[in-house]
């Protein structure tokens, strides 16, 4: 799908009007715009994930089995964390590696984009990339804290399609500038990282 959305937008940059041309027109403007996407797809997911990693199994009667383990409770949650982290990461990294060369490869036989690839427009598309992936799972931990309140499903979910959504603007601005992403990117960081120890302080006091 997001293969298809990075067509999408090459081929308005190879048929649009002036307007379009100046949106479209450079390798980095398009990879922006599907960095944007992919960040609330993959905050969605990661959410997802964290929804049946922690919240099913604390909420409901796998919770009785979760604490019988001989494991400490916050290194049993760290685990989880980690696991989602790298296949939420993992998976938006290596996705994105494909659907790059693929594109790449196209493009060298029929270019739709008037630019070419450079190795700074790599380094900027692969940098930011990077800043988005994190920032994808920093918006999982949070929507799972809010869903963790009422040990709701739902509520995690919708949590992080809101927010992931409503971040999606500041993102598409680093065509222009980072800064705002960059200021977004650290505040919900310390976000995220207050949301994990919480839900870590909760989970120890967790009875049977």
């Amino acid at each position: 799908m997001i293969l298809g959305f990075l067509y999408t937008f090459a081929l308005i940059a190879y048929a649009g009007g002036e307007v379009d041309a100046i949106e479209f027109s450079t390798y980095e403007n398009i990879w922006t715009l599907i960095n944007a996407l992919q960040t609330v797809a993959y905050a969605v997911l990661i959410s997802v994930m964290f929804s049946t990693f922690i919240i099913k199994e604390y909420a409901g009667k796998l919770n009785l089995l979760l604490f019988t383990y001989p494991v400490d409770k916050s290194t049993l949650l760290k685990a989880k964390v980690l696991l989602v982290a790298f296949s939420g990461i993992g998976g938006m990294l290596l996705g994105s590696a494909l659907i790059f060369l693929i594109f790449f490869i196209t493009e060298r036989i029929f270019p739709l984009v008037p630019d070419t690839f450079s190795f700074g427009n790599i380094i900027k598309i692969w940098s930011e990339l990077l800043l988005c992936s994190v920032y994808a799972l920093c918006v999982g931990i949070v929507a799972t804290k809010i869903g963790f309140i009422k040990m709701s499903v739902q509520t995690t979910i919708v949590s992080a399609i809101i927010i992931a959504s409503c971040s999606a603007n500041v993102i598409s601005t680093m065509s222009y500038t980072n800064f705002p992403f960059l200021f977004l990117w650290g505040i919900m960081a310390i976000i995220s990282i207050i949301s994990y120890c919480n839900i870590v302080h909760k989970t120890i006091r967790m009875d049977i």
